[in-house]
C-alpha cells in the first residue's frame, strides 16, 4: 500500500484580520551595508492582514471529510466573525513511523518487506517525515525523523532477521517517538506503519491513539 493511501486533506483559510491587524519590523541592519549618501539604515513596516488557517476535518470514524466549501465554516477573531478571502484544499504533511520486524519468524519475509518499504517510500512529497523503528528482542530507534526518504532507505539493507518479537515495546517506541515530530513541529497526520503491513494511528494533537 502505497503512501498516497493515507494522505490528509487540509483545508487553508485566508482570512482578514480585524483593524488592529498584526504589524512586521523588518531593519536591513541585519545585514550590514553602507548606506547611501550617509542616510541611517532603512526599516520598512509591512501591516499583515492575512493570516493564513489550516483545518483538517474528520467525521466520527477518524475519516477525512471532502467536498467543503467556504460556507461551511465561519471563521472569528475573538467574538467578530471575519471575512474568509480565499480557500483551497492541499494535501497536509505526513508523519509516518516505518516498524519493521526483525524477529526471526521474518527470515523468509524480509526482503519482501524491504521492498514494501521502498515503495511505501517512493510515494513521498516534499515535507513528509519519517523514522525507523526496528524490533526483535528489543525496540530500537534506527533514524529519527528525517524529511530524506532516502536516509530510511539506506538502512533496510542492514535489518537481518533474528530472536523474538518484541511487539508492545516497539509500539510505545514508535507512539513515543511519534509525538516528537520533525524539529518538533506538530503533525498534521501521524500514523506507523508496521512491515509486514499494519497500522496504527496516533492522532497527536488529541493526544490519543487506536489500532486499525
Amino acid at each position: 500500500m502505497g503512501l498516497s493511501g493515507s494522505r490528509v486533506a487540509f483545508f487553508v483559510f485566508t482570512g482578514w484580520l480585524g483593524i488592529a491587524g498584526a504589524q512586521t519590523t523588518v531593519s536591513l541592519a541585519a545585514h550590514p551595508r553602507t548606506p547611501a549618501n550617509g542616510l541611517p539604515p532603512s526599516n520598512f513596516r509591512v501591516d499583515a492582514r492575512l493570516v493564513q488557517i489550516p483545518v483538517t476535518v474528520t467525521d466520527g470514524l477518524d475519516r477525512n471529510v471532502m467536498n467543503l466549501a467556504p460556507a461551511n465554516f465561519r471563521v472569528f477573531e475573538g467574538d467578530v466573525e471575519q471575512q474568509i478571502a480565499a480557500f483551497s484544499m492541499n494535501d497536509a504533511p505526513v508523519s509516518a513511523g516505518i516498524v519493521f520486524d526483525t524477529s526471526g519468524s521474518m527470515k523468509n519475509r524480509v526482503r519482501e518487506s524491504r521492498a514494501a518499504v521502498q515503495q511505501f517510500l517512493g510515494a513521498a512529497v516534499p515535507d513528509d517525515e519519517f523514522f525507523l523503528v526496528r524490533f526483535s528482542d528489543a525496540a530500537n530507534l534506527v533514524s529519527p525523523f528525517t524529511r530524506q526518504p532516502a536516509e530510511i532507505a539506506s538502512n533496510l539493507p542492514s535489518l537481518a532477521p533474528r530472536g523474538w518479537t518484541a511487539l508492545y515495546d516497539a509500539v510505545f517506541l514508535s507512539v513515543h517517538q511519534m509525538r516528537r515530530g520533525c524539529g518538533g513541529r506538530p503533525t498534521h497526520a501521524g500514523c506507523c506503519w508496521f512491515f509486514p503491513m499494519a497500522k496504527i494511528t496516533t492522532a497527536a494533537t488529541r493526544n490519543r491513539k487506536r489500532s486499525r
